[in-house]
């Protein structure tokens, strides 16, 4: 359980870092790669509160 939740906060980390790092003309959510971080994230937090 740890551990799964040091790896959300991990990933989290490295998404923020991603979006800092984006071009500012061209906004995140303009990215498909955003909306499948997103999907991740979801899939993560489900996994979360079904082991706990």
């Amino acid at each position: 359980m740890i551990l799964v939740a040091g790896l959300v906060v991990f990933l989290l980390l490295v998404l923020a870092l991603w979006l800092l790092s984006l071009p500012a003309n061209r906004p995140a959510y303009a990215r498909p790669v955003f909306y499948l971080a997103l999907v991740v994230a979801a899939l993560i937090v489900g996994f979360i509160y079904h082991s706990a």
